[in-house]
């Protein structure tokens, strides 16, 4: 659930945007009196909230009705939960935003788009444990 709501592997604004700077349209979106950068961060919360909702919250309630589910008590924990969502749902937008805007220096951005793709699966640990890089490249991706 968080993996879509993240939008981990893609799939949030950033082709829609390297396409409207590909054929000038973003042009337009300039001229608009809102910062561009805080249009499309607002259209990718709704996009997080919704398939926060769609793909983590129904399928968890549903999931509690027929097993038995623990969950913490704390309020600081789910404060903690929260607060760690909301700054990786920030975090992932800058990145892919920034690989958006890479389309204004190149004509296509879709091979900047797959190279942080594939960085971020090797070093996410998602591919390989991160304990089975050697050398120096071990110690950047663990850090």
């Amino acid at each position: 659930a968080l993996l879509a709501a993240l939008a981990i592997g893609g799939g949030g604004f950033e082709d829609e945007l390297m396409e409207r700077i590909r054929t000038g349209d973003v042009a337009v979106d300039l001229y608009r009196p809102v910062d561009l950068q805080l249009w499309w961060l607002a259209a990718d919360v709704g996009r997080a909230l919704f398939q926060l909702l769609g793909r983590g919250v129904v399928p968890f309630v549903f999931g509690s009705l027929f097993f038995p589910v623990a969950l913490p008590r704390e309020v600081s924990v789910w404060a903690a939960f929260l607060v760690a969502v909301v700054l990786a749902m920030l975090v992932g937008f800058a990145l892919r935003y920034l690989v958006a805007l890479s389309a204004f220096w190149l004509l296509d951005g879709t091979g900047v788009t797959q190279m942080a793709w594939l960085a971020g699966l090797f070093c996410s640990g998602m591919l390989l444990p991160l304990n089975v890089f050697p050398g120096a490249l071990g110690e950047v991706v663990r850090a």
